[in-house]
């Protein structure tokens, strides 16, 4: 997810709007290592992010957003937001979602492989990896002279 989100241009420079269809989630699936986990990450992304969007809470989810929701930040607070399904084109635009939620992006596991893999870029060019092996290369070569030069003196 991070390698896909920084090699998006418009992701590093937009930030991204997370989306999580909770359809079905009920106490089987809340812990508190979970909601650590899924908080420290949006806080430790080097992404910025600008909404966060519930999709069918269930009765339990929205009770436990109404006890949580005063210890949120008013700047978090304000990009969380829950809706229905058919309620999603209000937040977002229908080439931003996936077709199973009527958006124009496939959802095939195929198709989000191949998104995945065509926005995938090395985090170090080979012009880069190369500048750097000559620099320690270089570095190498001038520490050990300097050490044999103090030897011979």
């Amino acid at each position: 997810l991070v390698q896909v989100l920084l090699s998006s241009e418009h992701a590093v420079e937009n930030g991204f709007c997370f989306v999580m269809d909770a359809e079905g989630i009920g106490w089987n699936n809340f812990s508190l290592d979970a909601e650590r986990i899924y908080m420290s990450l949006f806080t430790s992304l080097p992404v910025r992010l600008t909404r966060i969007v519930t999709l069918n809470p269930s009765l339990l989810m929205r009770a436990m957003m109404n006890l949580m929701w005063p210890f949120i930040g008013t700047k978090m607070r304000e990009r969380m937001v829950l809706r229905t399904s058919e309620q999603l084109g209000e937040v977002l635009h229908p080439d931003q979602h996936p077709e199973y939620l009527g958006g124009a992006i496939p959802s095939s596991p195929e198709a989000v492989l191949a998104r995945i893999r065509a926005s995938y870029r090395p985090w170090v060019t080979e012009e880069q990896l190369a500048a750097l092996a000559a620099e320690r290369s270089g570095a190498a070569g001038s520490g050990a002279a300097a050490t044999s030069s103090e030897a011979s003196a």
